[in-house]
């Protein structure tokens, strides 16, 4: 009986390796962990009570747009664009006309704008948004979406995000399927973003309106709109604008 407990300890040990290998290997063991995790956070939500789900909702969908919650407009898609490519142009293309130009630098700017040497990655600002929006963006993820971060500066107003360190940053939506950035920028159609920072949360960078105004980071766009082009994403010129 001794013998035949120790076998099946061995291949339980076995299988357990084997499990962790797969899992470092193929994913990750840092990715693991946060699917697991985002799981276990869903379900948590939604065992709630209608009270505490109605707070969560308010703490978790903070940046609300003509009167409806973002994942109202992501579902319904309320507010629909009346025209798409123009909707495509004027989110990437438009910051390089001379109206866009004219307004960045008639823009009020803080009196000090400190770099930030503290900022969300990438893969921080994707996974922000999308538990922003309660994993509706998983699928147009795995399709290639990315929240791209470009230039970030330190936020003063971290006493309304509980002190908590704070950064406005530049953001552009990539992704190779034109129907995915409509229905991104749809509900995410501004420039910058605030991102604030919790060490023991996940994630641990949280997404919302950016509530101090920075520079445009012009760059970032241009590598954006060059790096969709070399993908074969092509934006329609626009009669309305003029580029520069």
């Amino acid at each position: 009986m001794n013998k035949m407990k120790k076998i099946l300890l061995i291949v339980f040990l076995l299988l357990a390796v084997g499990m962790v290998y797969l899992i470092q290997t193929r994913i990750g063991l840092e990715k693991f962990y946060q699917d697991v995790k985002y799981e276990i956070t869903s379900r948590i939500s939604k065992s709630k009570t209608p009270e505490t789900q109605e707070e969560t909702q308010v703490e978790q969908d903070s940046i609300p747009q003509g009167g409806y919650t973002l994942l109202e407009k992501f579902d319904n898609n309320l507010e629909p664009f009346p025209d798409n490519e123009t909707a495509l142009y004027t989110y990437y293309k438009f910051p390089f006309t001379k109206e866009f130009k004219e307004e960045e630098r008639n823009k009020p700017m803080p009196d000090k704008l400190i770099v930030a040497t503290m900022k969300p990655t990438e893969e921080d600002a994707t996974t922000a948004f999308q538990m922003n929006m309660e994993g509706r963006l998983s699928d147009l993820v795995e399709r290639g979406l990315r929240f791209r971060v470009g230039n970030c500066y330190e936020n003063d107003k971290t006493d309304i995000y509980g002190n908590k360190p704070c950064v406005t940053c530049n953001i552009a939506v990539f992704t190779p399927n034109k129907a995915d950035a409509l229905k991104t920028i749809h509900v995410f159609p501004e420039y910058s973003y605030d991102f604030y920072y919790e060490e023991n949360n996940f994630p641990k960078w949280k997404v919302t309106d950016a509530l101090m105004n920075i520079p445009f980071d012009y760059k970032l766009y241009e590598e954006t709109n060059d790096n969709l082009k070399q993908i074969g994403f092509e934006i329609q010129k626009s009669e309305m604008f003029k580029e520069e």
